[in-house]
């Protein structure tokens, strides 16, 4: 009986570099794929990070905003108003006396000083030291993009930085513009969330 013949005589060099170009290229197919996804993934995050920073400020001013008064009879509801800065009175907590509330972006974060008042009666004194927190960070709102706008009864721009004290009973709105982002260098992961409130009496 005639035994099979056996080729072993293996890979051919041209052979060898073929499979291993391939494999190569495999490779780098894959390496490719992960760092694509890993972009995608940081960017997601990124977006997702400045969007709720960006949600802070639109659920915290307003609510506070919504509540804000004079507190004494000819007085402004706001009592000052600049583009990145903005102080009004409204009742916080379960007393009767207004607090002295601000709000202002600094270093890049949205800034939160409530002032309790030094009198029990009016007229209101705020004499005592503010405690100040954080509300939210990755903020990029500055002077040529503001997070406050002030609109008059006419839906006009109320102008001024800071805005006059003359001007300050002619604000009957304040539209918010928060602009987040947690990574400058590219615009994918900007947020860009506004909102308009009427002050109550106007």
């Amino acid at each position: 009986m005639s035994q099979p013949i056996l080729n072993d005589r293996g890979m051919t060099l041209p052979e060898l570099l073929i499979g291993m170009s391939l494999m190569l290229l495999a490779l780098t197919l894959v390496y490719m794929l992960f760092q694509l996804a890993q972009v995608n993934w940081l960017n997601d995050t990124q977006r997702i990070s400045a969007r709720d920073e960006a949600a802070r400020v639109i659920d915290a001013i307003p609510r506070k905003l919504r509540g804000a008064q004079a507190i004494s009879e000819g007085a402004p509801i706001i009592a000052a108003a600049d583009k990145n800065d903005i102080t009004f009175y409204t009742n916080v907590d379960t007393d009767t006396a207004p607090e002295k509330v601000r709000y202002y972006v600094q270093n890049k974060s949205l800034q939160l000083v409530v002032t309790q008042p030094s009198t029990t009666t009016e007229p209101w004194q705020y004499n005592n030291p503010g405690q100040t927190s954080i509300v939210a960070r990755l903020l990029q709102n500055d002077m040529t993009n503001p997070l406050f706008i002030y609109l008059n009864a006419s839906n006009a721009e109320v102008t001024g930085s800071p805005v006059g004290q003359s001007d300050l009973p002619n604000i009957c709105s304040v539209k918010i513009r928060a602009i987040a982002d947690d990574d400058t260098s590219t615009a994918l992961g900007r947020i860009d969330i506004d909102t308009v409130i009427y002050l109550r009496n106007n």
